[in-house]
């Protein structure tokens, strides 16, 4: 691979990442407004150590921000919300 070539993949790969992140971690979404394809996505995922971790940061944000959503729920007394809390965090505790 060229110089050319490695400096095109790296801005495909970043312009994933920016995608990625306004499109809330989905990346089907982001590969797609990148114009990458599916295939060559989960290549470079598997290749690149650094990428990889990159995608994984960008998915823990937003699951960050969901729990922030759920726990703003539940502090309003949203009753679904509660009930799906001790189903994930509370099975230990009989929650089912």
């Amino acid at each position: 691979m060229t110089h050319r070539d490695y400096t095109k993949v790296e801005q495909l790969k970043q312009l994933f990442l920016d995608e990625l992140m306004k499109a809330r971690g989905i990346k089907c979404i982001a590969y797609q407004k990148a114009g990458i394809g599916k295939t060559k996505f989960f290549e470079w995922q598997r290749e690149d150590i650094a990428f990889s971790e990159a995608i994984n940061e960008i998915e823990e944000k937003w699951l960050d921000v969901a729990e922030n959503k759920l726990m703003d729920l539940i502090a309003i007394g949203d009753r679904a919300a509660l009930m799906f809390y001790l189903k994930a965090k509370g099975r230990h505790r009989g929650y089912k």
